[in-house]
């Protein structure tokens, strides 16, 4: 909900000649929360009820990705419900700090399988796994 409420602030205003702007303003958008009841930024549907059997519903008729933004929360139950097939990590050559753990305290070990990984000119990472 909260990273869909920052970039729903900032990308619908954006220039539609910005790539970025032009596909995720008018690729379908969906919130999980108990608390969002509408939005404004189109298309988007809010799931409130029985957020992993709609997750398993747009898995089964999709064409590609379903992808978590900033959501380590969502990400953390999506696994737990075996919704997620394969992991794309952005690994950004930045300090930060201290943060969130991004899948949590895992009760077992879970191993992934890489798949493909690319580096950046600026040193960015972009790994993609496959759960194992």
């Amino acid at each position: 909900r909260r990273t869909y409420e920052h970039m729903a602030a900032f990308w619908p205003s954006q220039p539609s000649g910005n790539t970025m702007a032009a596909h995720l303003n008018s690729t379908p958008k969906y919130v999980v929360s108990s608390t969002v009841t509408q939005t404004s930024w189109e298309p988007t549907t809010i799931i409130s009820h029985d957020p992993w059997g709609r997750i398993a519903a747009l898995k089964d008729v999709g064409h590609g990705s379903i992808v978590v933004l900033g959501s380590g929360q969502l990400s953390q139950a999506l696994l737990a419900h075996g919704l997620v097939d394969t992991f794309t990590l952005f690994v950004h050559p930045l300090l930060l700090g201290t943060g969130a753990r991004l899948f949590g305290h895992r009760p077992a070990l879970r191993r992934l399988r890489l798949d493909s990984y690319v580096a950046s000119a600026l040193g960015t990472l972009v790994l993609t796994y496959s759960l194992s």
